[in-house]
């Protein structure tokens, strides 16, 4: 027995398909058109349906994160939940998307989060301005559904496949907010 072990050749695999770098870079044009970030993660597996490239690239973004799917999750976990992003500065909300429980607080803590900003630009005379949001999250966490839901309409296209929405566009939630809908959502890091 030859007591040298056999070497194979060190090999690098970058594992990145071309779709996810393209969504990415599109994901980055975008978010120049916006005021706030809307993180939706599933209130079941936070952690788990959390894309770390969207912290990454909204870091320098307000951000909301919407806890959706809470009337599936366990009532005592969704408070800890929200008190760990609190904890990191960030706001959250429970919602769930298909009976529109905590839409209007989510609305509101949106507003909240953009009334500084807001201010800064009516003493620059600039009144009227609107909060411009974009809504990211993995596939199926239930973006378009929560959009239909927060604004009323049937405006995105709902389906129980990933990719879905198939193009850009505004969607006015009231008199102060409209959230940019994009067919590019995040796939799930591996």
């Amino acid at each position: 027995m030859n007591d040298e072990k056999e070497k194979s050749p060190k090999v690098n695999i970058n594992w990145y398909p071309g779709h996810m770098a393209k969504t990415k870079k599109q994901i980055i044009e975008d978010l120049k058109l916006v005021d706030i970030v809307i993180e939706l993660l599933d209130a079941r597996i936070p952690i788990s349906s959390q894309n770390p490239d969207i912290a990454e690239i909204t870091a320098k973004k307000k951000k909301i994160i919407i806890l959706n799917k809470c009337d599936l999750s366990d009532p005592n976990q969704n408070e800890k939940w929200i008190k760990h992003f609190e904890k990191k500065g960030m706001q959250a909300v429970l919602v769930d998307s298909n009976s529109g429980k905590g839409i209007p607080e989510a609305i509101r803590k949106i507003e909240k989060e953009m009334e500084e900003e807001l201010n800064k630009q009516t003493q620059k005379g600039r009144i009227g301005k609107k909060i411009r949001a974009m809504v990211l999250g993995i596939p199926n966490v239930g973006k378009s559904s929560f959009i239909n839901r927060i604004s009323k309409k049937t405006s995105a296209g709902v389906g129980n496949k990933p990719g879905y929405t198939k193009q850009k566009q505004w969607i006015r939630i009231n008199e102060k907010i409209e959230l940019l809908d994009t067919p590019r959502s995040f796939m799930a890091k591996i």
